[in-house]
């Protein structure tokens, strides 16, 4: 619950949009302040949504 209030508290949806690798640059830097990590992070996103969860 805390990582919900602290994403809905810093209005972390307002860098997301449809171009996902820049969406998650956007909240790794508005997150962490630097981009430490972001090419993994991109990386574990494209894998992740390969995945059939429905």
């Amino acid at each position: 619950m805390s990582t919900l209030w602290y994403w809905q508290t810093n209005k972390k949806n307002d860098v997301i949009d449809s171009d996902n690798a820049k969406s998650i640059q956007r909240v790794t830097r508005k997150i962490n302040g630097g981009s430490t990590g972001v090419d993994e992070r991109v990386k574990l996103f494209n894998e992740v949504s390969k995945l059939q969860l429905v």
